[in-house]
């Protein structure tokens, strides 16, 4: 948008001054009145340029080049030119004032260039931007409220004259500096009444000023925003492929068992094979979800003691695997529930935690998961006694960064994306998670890991954006 609706407030007010509705001034726009009247608003210059034909039309030329001279300095919306004008003795003052920095203000694609000619005489050329062009009634409209500058000194108002003959309009304006000088009270009056006015308009250009800082903060704010959620999105699409790697694991033994004739695939089996084919579903489905519409909308309320019951049995094969015992003790009322995305919760958080847990403990050991309440919060402990976390690993996933992958105490691999995806999901669903590790080469004797999710009890309904 290229021009401030400060400049629209003359006409509103000459319409109303010919007893005209304001309304009219809109007429053959796609604009609403409400927009035009606030000053803190901008339009097109084609808008601008139907709005000032259509004053023209609606009073008449003549009329409306009277009212435009006497509402041009004297209208709340110009005040700055008026303030500047009656804190200043020259005229030509405000003539140079309203071009270097009034004009500037209101109009984008266009400038007013200032020259002094001679004493009493000035030129402002109007030069437009290239792509657009410069109508007469602007230039009228302009040259009549030119006019009417030196009434914010008192003085008699100046005469113009258009000059059309060069590639760009340029306004002749004739005036007088003089007045009565050696009258003591009014010289004092017209000093103290420009200090005052100074103020006034120092104050608002530092409210300006205020006003755009906050603007730039706030657009700061947004930026590093989106520079995080960029960031974020590329971690996420591979952190959701990562989720398809235990369902993929379980299929594929599943499949080896159904290929060995001497092996019995009885019901259990099936059942473990449809949960993993169903978790591969849902986990295509929310990367589905993330890019077609760009938001999951978590909003189940789901029980804690079945989804920990639930991430046993997925695991069940794998914790055979290498015989291991995963030990449940939870200390929580039996309807103890929590908010957000149950697939989300079971899949990118607790299945990729104890997934990590697995991965790092030896053979024969032992994994705990403790459920409680603790100071008011919803408290789920892993605990592992395996080979322990590098400390640059823990940095890493604390900073949204991928980890480093490593291999597991048997050789299992992985994308290093896990842990990420979960402390990332963690905060989404309003909780904390912490970590506490001691590698094995360090303490060989109180080895492991210890992963703490902490969630209050009213924790919100998530929304990924």
């Amino acid at each position: 948008m290229e021009v401030s609706n400060a400049t629209l407030v003359a006409y509103i007010d000459t319409l109303k001054e010919h007893h005209l509705d304001p309304r009219d001034l809109i007429l053959g726009t796609s604009l609403d009145f409400n927009h035009i009247t606030n000053t803190k608003e901008k339009i097109s210059w084609k808008e601008f340029e139907t709005i000032t034909n259509n004053t023209f039309s609606l009073v008449g030329e003549k009329k409306a080049l009277h009212s435009l001279r006497n509402t041009g300095v004297n209208n709340d919306g110009l005040s700055i030119v008026k303030k500047i004008g009656a804190a200043t003795f020259r005229v030509e003052d405000i003539y140079w004032f309203f071009c270097s920095f009034v004009g500037k203000y209101f109009y984008k694609n266009l400038k007013f260039e200032y020259k002094k000619v001679t004493k009493g005489h000035v030129q402002i050329t109007i030069k437009m931007n290239p792509g657009h062009t410069c109508f007469s009634n602007f230039t009228k409209a302009y040259a009549s409220a030119f006019e009417g500058f030196p009434a914010a000194l008192g003085l008699k108002p100046a005469r113009a004259v258009i000059d059309q003959t060069e590639k760009n309009p340029i306004i002749n304006l004739y005036f007088t500096n003089s007045f009565k000088l050696w009258n003591p009270f009014i010289l004092a009056s017209r000093f103290f009444q420009s200090m005052q006015n100074t103020t006034t308009l120092l104050s608002e250009i530092e409210e300006k000023r205020h006003e755009q800082s906050l603007l730039n903060q706030e657009l700061e704010l947004l930026n590093n925003k989106l520079d995080s959620s960029n960031r974020l999105n590329e971690t996420l699409i591979k952190a959701i492929m990562h989720d398809l790697n235990n369902p993929l694991a379980i299929i594929r033994l599943k499949n080896e068992k159904l290929l060995n004739e001497m092996e019995d695939f009885g019901q259990r089996d099936k059942e473990i094979l449809n949960r993993a084919t169903e978790n591969m579903h849902n986990v295509i489905q929310e990367l589905r979800e993330f890019h077609l519409a760009k938001r999951i909308m978590c909003d189940d309320k789901f029980n804690i003691l079945d989804i920990l019951e639930e991430v046993k049995e997925l695991f069940q094969e794998a914790l055979e695997e290498k015989r291991l015992k995963l030990i449940i003790e939870a200390k929580l009322h039996s309807s103890s529930t929590l908010k957000g995305s149950r697939i989300t919760f079971l899949n990118s958080i607790l299945a990729n935690i104890i997934s990590n847990s697995i991965k790092f403990s030896f053979e024969g050991g032992e994994i705990l998961i403790k459920a409680c309440e603790e100071y008011g919060r919803i408290k789920i402990s892993i605990i592992d006694r395996g080979t322990g976390m590098k400390t640059s690993a823990i940095n890493n996933f604390f900073n949204n960064e991928l980890c480093e992958s490593e291999e597991g105490t048997s050789g299992e691999l992985g994308l290093g994306v896990g842990l990420t995806q979960a402390t990332y999901f963690t905060k989404e669903m309003g909780g904390e998670i912490q970590v506490n590790s001691r590698p094995f080469n360090k303490f060989p004797k109180n080895h492991g890991t210890e992963f703490n999710l902490l969630f209050g009890n009213e924790n919100q309904s998530v929304t990924l954006q």
